[in-house]
């Protein structure tokens, strides 16, 4: 994602990069995002890697939360609609193989300077949630989602404070 132009930029060096007040984190997969548990991943990704090597995960093709079709098949998690593990169960866990993408503020306690709003926008073969464990999936228009200004500064039903939040594989 890049700047929006109508946001203010500020150069980090006299010669090449800027920063924009908008922003995008993005972390590894490898991670329970629901209890915080890591399986070594979780890491955020800082500086030139968000370019240049991107996140890592593994290919959903497991049984993460143990359960099963009425056939006793793995239901595996890429095809799942929720990968959370049931309350009282002694096997499996909550998903931990999706990356984490937070878009936020640079600065959360300053207003933002600029106006206008923030496109997000991903090709079709990305699958995004806006909970870790997959039960809300986001549907990503050819045009991108719209992110206002209004909706980085307070809680929202789909957003948190400061911060927009996606899951994806």
């Amino acid at each position: 994602m890049s700047c929006v132009t109508a946001y203010t930029q500020t150069p980090t060096t006299k010669t090449t990069s800027f920063e924009c007040e908008v922003v995008i984190d993005i972390y590894n997969g490898l991670k329970d995002w629901t209890t915080g548990h890591s399986y070594s991943g979780g890491q955020l990704l800082m500086g030139d890697d968000k370019k240049m090597i991107g996140a890592v995960t593994v290919v959903n093709l497991n049984n993460t939360d143990a359960d099963f079709n009425t056939d006793g098949s793995d239901i595996v998690d890429l095809d799942d609609n929720t990968v959370a593990v049931s309350s009282g169960s002694t096997i499996g866990r909550n998903e931990i193989d999706l990356m984490k993408i937070v878009i936020r503020k640079r600065d959360p306690s300053g207003p933002l300077s600029g106006s206008g709003n923030v496109i997000f926008k991903a090709p079709s073969s990305v699958k995004l949630w806006l909970m870790a464990t997959k039960e809300v999936p986001v549907i990503v228009p050819p045009s991108g989602i719209t992110i206002t200004p209004a909706e980085l500064e307070v809680d929202k039903v789909i957003c948190r404070s400061h911060y927009r939040e996606f899951h994806f594989a």
